[in-house]
């Protein structure tokens, strides 16, 4: 489990802030973040499907954030909230699977990928909650409902767009992964640590050199 999170954690890190640099005139690059994040969580959670792995990983990827200057408390939050939200459906689905719910509706435990759109879409509501009401954000306070409208509605409906694809990419590579790990030996399972530490390491040399 550890292993996992601070590979893919320190992954989604990364990408968050090559991400958060671009500069893209047409469209704005929250949905392509939260699109990366869930990536990065729905490949987790399906290597180590373990309630509060999800939140472990955006803690994780969030922390980077505190490397860089300078420091955007939203953007830290932005991580935070989508891993929050992945995580409650997911643990949700989880503890109703466990009730035995998923006797009679077994189509839902083939739908991942809707459960991920659906925390891409519910994590821009979220996130303005939060920042209205938690961080107190004089943007998100001061802005008008067109601008509450846009984040909420359109972006988070083509975060919720984005999330599919970056959601059955995960689920592919994950089936992979776990396949191949059945025949790792000693030498591999050291390989992959090792990469999860370098990779980790990687993040904060990044981070800091993007000050």
């Amino acid at each position: 489990m550890i292993t996992s999170i601070l590979l893919f954690g320190s992954l989604w890190g990364l990408a968050e802030l090559g991400l958060a640099r671009l500069d893209f005139s047409v469209i704005s690059t929250a949905p392509l973040l939260t699109a990366g994040g869930i990536f990065f969580l729905v490949l987790s959670r399906q290597v180590c499907d373990i309630p509060g792995s999800s939140l472990l990983l955006g803690t994780l990827a969030a922390g980077f954030k505190f490397l860089n200057q300078p420091f955007f408390g939203c953007q830290f939050a932005a991580v935070l909230v989508l891993a929050a939200v992945f995580e409650l459906l997911f643990t949700s689905y989880q503890l109703w699977e466990r009730n035995g719910a998923r006797q009679n509706h077994g189509m839902l435990s083939k739908a991942p990928i809707a459960r991920a759109a659906a925390a891409a879409f519910l994590s821009f509501s979220a996130f303005v909650l939060f920042a209205r009401f938690g961080l107190q954000n004089p943007f998100w306070i001061d802005c008008g409902l067109g601008k509450l409208v846009r984040f909420t509605v359109l972006e988070g409906s083509a975060a919720a767009l984005l999330a599919v694809p970056a959601a059955w990419a995960a689920l592919r590579l994950a089936t992979h992964l776990l396949e191949a790990e059945k025949s790792w030996d000693t030498t591999r399972w050291l390989a992959f640590r090792l990469a999860a530490l370098g990779s980790g390491a990687a993040g904060v040399v990044v981070a800091l050199t993007l000050r």
